[in-house]
């Protein structure tokens, strides 16, 4: 049953989001294999940048998000203003969860579906071919505020 509540509400992320703002050379055309994914993802430079200058941010903390090849996720230190339509309390949480790559039905693109209490997101994936950038906007598309995740070094094998 909760993977069937996961899946719809990918669905619905899937035709209410905004997932049409990067250009397709910016964007995998084939799907990316999940061990293409797996790994330690941190948040970029212009991110961070854009947490202190206009999320008002003052204590920046170190953002991790894990994709394991089990299909399970961790978070840690995400933003709040993340899973709460651009609207921050200067906080952050952390928390498990469980990840897919899937393609997008309302765009054929392909992104990662991540799943966690409280919280459904569609990640998009940047790039042709692995290391691959995971993109996601914060609050309404349109404003520009964006996050997005590098692959980090010590990444999982």
């Amino acid at each position: 049953m909760k993977m069937g509540i996961f899946w719809l509400c990918a669905l619905i992320l899937s035709f209410g989001g905004c997932h049409g703002r990067l250009t397709s050379s910016e964007k995998p055309s084939v799907r990316p294999t999940e061990s293409d994914l797996i790994g330690i993802y941190r948040l970029d430079e212009k991110t961070l940048k854009m947490m202190r200058d206009e999320g008002g941010y003052t204590n920046i903390l170190e953002t991790k998000l894990v994709l394991r090849p089990d299909g399970t996720a961790d978070i840690t230190n995400m933003p709040d203003w993340w899973g709460r339509f651009g609207g921050s309390n200067k906080g952050y949480f952390s928390g498990p969860g469980k990840w897919k790559i899937d393609r997008d039905i309302g765009t054929g693109n392909w992104v990662i579906f991540l799943y966690m209490p409280n919280v459904y997101q569609a990640l998009e994936l940047i790039g042709r071919k692995s290391p691959y950038q995971i993109f996601t906007y914060v609050g309404d598309p349109d404003s520009g505020a964006s996050m997005t995740f590098l692959k980090a070094d010590d990444s999982l094998p």
